[in-house]
Order: structure tokens, then C-alpha cells, then sequence
């Protein structure tokens, strides 16, 4: 059977994919800056997770490994970032069950007792990641290699380091996300990046149309505009300042 290479523009379109092949309990090999599961809280020390803030049912790019952890889809994941990337850069994450911010999740589920998933997940530094598991997905975010994070004289070193393994054992299958919203404006490097991977496991390109994304309603107002920018700017920089303090 040939294996299977989806490309995508937004990576909560792989939870429409797996949805549709009605997978469950699967590996899946994240090499992504970002998590991806806003929403969750991971026990580690039990792999158990639990959604928090649901309130927000939303699919989105941020959150859609939450709902297909929560959903049974994902059972587990090894998530590869390098530095910058991973927790301590990105506010919008998953939530440890030993972390500060975590403890009124916790009082909460407690007095719910509310459900919990067992799931797996490891992390791993770019550095220390060398191979590919078996029965694992293969899921790339461009922004492992482009994000506006990086230099972008970086991102050709970043990509030779990634092929720079044996891959001795194939993935079930490959999704490879765009993102071009998280990352520097490199079309042609990521085409090159897709065919180099197509031809390295001789798989079967299936490319996605790009989802439709209505327009976000805002204020007219000029003035409350600028405000509201300026508050989530304050908001982004003191969390990640203080996850660079270890303060989650």
C-alpha cells in the first residue's frame, strides 16, 4: 500500500483527514515550534489528559490535537521543537499538571470529575531527535524550519539537518503543514521541502485546498483597535516572560 503524503495549508485540517480514515489510538510524531494542544492538561507522571477551557469548543490550529486526543484519535505523541519553539515560547499551549497556572484546572476537575484520556506524550529537542518510530504519523509544521522566529539564512541549514538522519523505518503516513502565517514568506523553499520528502518515502501526494476563513468581525473604531492590540501585546510578552522564569 502507498504511503500517503498530505499537504496543508492549516494544520486543523488533519483532524478532518484522520476523521475521516476513523482513526483511533495512533503515534503521531509532531516536529512542530508549536504544540498544538491549547485546551489540554497532561498529567505525565500518569499519562492522563483532560480538556480545560471548554468553554471554546472551536477548532482551530492551535487546538486541534486537544480534540483529537480528547476525541481517542491521538493516543499518543513525541513532540520535536527546537529553540526557539516549545513551551517556553508560545503562550497559546498545552498546560502541564505540575505547573502554577494549572492548579485552578485542577481544583475544577476535581469537583467535576469530569473524564480523562490516557495519553502519552514526550518531548524531544530537535538535537536529540533521531529517527522515526514504527507505526508512528509523520506531522511537520513548516514552522520547525521557517518560523519568523528563525533567521531566514537559517532555514536552508534547519532543513539539510532534518534530512540528515536514515529514516530507516517509515510513517504510517505524512502530513506536512504550511502555516504561512507563522512563517517567513519561503513558497518556493517549502515546495522544495514537500517533492524532497515525496521522492525520500515514494509517496502519494494528496494536496488539501486551502480552508475558508471568514473574515474576524472588528471594532471600526481606530482607537479601540489600537488599544485592544496593545493589550494582547502586554498580554503575549509578560507570559512569556515569565515562562522564561520557569513560570508556567
Amino acid at each position: 500500500m502507498t504511503l500517503k503524503l498530505y499537504v496543508i495549508d492549516s494544520h486543523e485540517q488533519a483532524l478532518d483527514i484522520w476523521r475521516q480514515q476513523q482513526l483511533t489510538n495512533a503515534k503521531l510524531l509532531h516536529v512542530d515550534f508549536h504544540c498544538d494542544q491549547r485546551g489540554l492538561l497532561v498529567n505525565q507522571k500518569k499519562n492522563l489528559a483532560y480538556p480545560i477551557w471548554t468553554r471554546f469548543p472551536k477548532v482551530d490550529e492551535g487546538n486541534f490535537l486537544k480534540h483529537a486526543i480528547v476525541d481517542g484519535i491521538i493516543a499518543s505523541v513525541r513532540w520535536v521543537h527546537d529553540i526557539p519553539g516549545g513551551r517556553q515560547h508560545d503562550i497559546k499551549t498545552l498546560k502541564y499538571h505540575t505547573d502554577f497556572s494549572a492548579i485552578i484546572h485542577r481544583l475544577i476537575h476535581l469537583f467535576k470529575r469530569s473524564p480523562q484520556t490516557s495519553y502519552r506524550l514526550e518531548t524531544c529537542l530537535a538535537s536529540q531527535w533521531i529517527q522515526i518510530q514504527p507505526g508512528e504519523i509523520l506531522d511537520i509544521d513548516w514552522d520547525f524550519f521557517a518560523a519568523k522566529e528563525y533567521a531566514v539564512d537559517s532555514i536552508p541549514e534547519r532543513i539539510e539537518k532534518f534530512f540528515d538522519r536514515d529514516f530507516e523505518v517509515p510513517p504510517q503516513q505524512i502530513i506536512i503543514c504550511h502555516s504561512p502565517e507563522y512563517c517567513h514568506p519561503t513558497d518556493e523553499l517549502f515546495e522544495q521541502f514537500v517533492d524532497r520528502i515525496k521522492t525520500l518515502f515514494d509517496a502519494d501526494l494528496i494536496r488539501l485546498p486551502k480552508p475558508f476563513v471568514p473574515r474576524s468581525q472588528r471594532s471600526s473604531s481606530t482607537l479601540k483597535n489600537a488599544l485592544r492590540a496593545r493589550a494582547r501585546k502586554l498580554y503575549h510578552l509578560t507570559n512569556l516572560s515569565l515562562r522564561r522564569l520557569g513560570i508556567y
